[in-house]
């Protein structure tokens, strides 16, 4: 994943981000990661892609 997405790694281990990925790209991503609004977050993109 490190290699595959370019994530940030410190000591070997990647940093926490969160990725959608439909027909192999990248349509939305989270590089800060943030768990108590991910659902949300992710929620509001899916909502306004369907739009």
């Amino acid at each position: 994943m490190i290699n595959a997405f370019g994530v940030p790694a410190s000591g070997g281990y990647a940093a926490r981000q969160a990725f959608l990925i439909k027909d192999g790209k990248i349509v939305w991503a989270d590089y800060s990661a943030s768990t108590a609004e991910q659902a949300a977050d992710v929620l509001k993109f899916i909502n306004g892609a369907k739009s």
